[in-house]
């Protein structure tokens, strides 16, 4: 079934507490039951400076996410995330939510300069936001992190579990290449059985994994980048991370389809 969305070219802001600021809500309509397969394909290179930021919610702060110079190629646009000393919370993410079931493949480049919050930075999110039926908070069961951890000088996947079905596992990955673009693919079939499945590859090497449950009936699924530390671990300093060629696909695509 191909997901139908409708685009608009407002952005949206959300604050720390997750509330939406903005009065339209509904730029993206995805008429597709829990059960159903979707298909999709979206991506941003952010070259052109219209509508650069199409069909992502761009979280409090407001000027966390900008269109930026790629700081290795001045001829080429990329986005930018500051997360300011004091503050825990500077993402992007996509305005519409995917049925658990859903397969994807999401490439993206991404590239850390060194230094910054001396803890664990998130860089990359995609799990449960909210049950369908009454829209409360689905938790963290079934989240999968890709962050980096500036102390140990490495990427680190980290999926946050329930015990059972959904089992918790912290991953460190290879080492950092600070200061310049790493490209990243994940494949992930977020399902509420065993047939669960998450695969990340760095530079087309493959880095981790993992088969088993990750997702819960009845929740909608969210996909974020930029830099995350939790309530509790405010940024010790100003914090940049850069993103580029963004893409999220559904499972009929594959790895050539969305590799920057």
């Amino acid at each position: 079934m191909i997901a139908s969305c409708q685009k608009n070219s407002a952005f949206y802001t959300e604050t720390q507490d997750g509330h939406i600021s903005q009065d339209i809500m509904d730029d993206v309509v995805v008429s597709s039951s829990e059960d159903s397969v979707e298909s999709f394909f979206y991506h941003w290179n952010f070259t052109y400076s219209n509508n650069a930021f199409h069909d992502l919610v761009k979280e409090s702060p407001q000027t966390a996410q900008t269109r930026d110079w790629d700081p290795l190629d001045s001829t080429n646009r990329v986005m930018k995330t500051t997360m300011p000393a004091g503050v825990y919370r500077t993402e992007v993410r996509m305005s519409r939510k995917f049925n658990v079931g859903t397969e994807f493949w999401i490439g993206f480049r991404m590239l850390r300069p060194y230094g910054g919050h001396n803890g664990f930075v998130v860089n990359f999110q995609i799990g449960p936001r909210y049950y369908i039926a009454d829209t409360s908070s689905a938790g963290s069961s079934g989240l999968h992190q890709l962050s980096t951890v500036r102390s140990a000088d490495s990427s680190r996947i980290q999926t946050f579990g329930n015990g059972v079905p959904i089992a918790s596992y912290k991953n460190y990955l290879d080492k950092i290449n600070w200061g310049q673009w790493e490209k990243w693919v994940i494949h992930c079939r977020y399902q509420a059985d065993s047939t669960g499945l998450l695969e990340v590859w760095k530079n087309d090497t493959l880095v981790f994994s993992h088969a088993g449950q990750n997702g819960m009936p009845g929740t909608m699924t969210s996909v974020k980048w930029g830099a995350y530390n939790g309530k509790e671990h405010p940024a010790t300093a100003e914090t940049i991370v850069y993103f580029d060629d963004i893409t999220v696909a559904s499972g009929e695509y594959g790895y050539a389809d969305v590799a920057p």
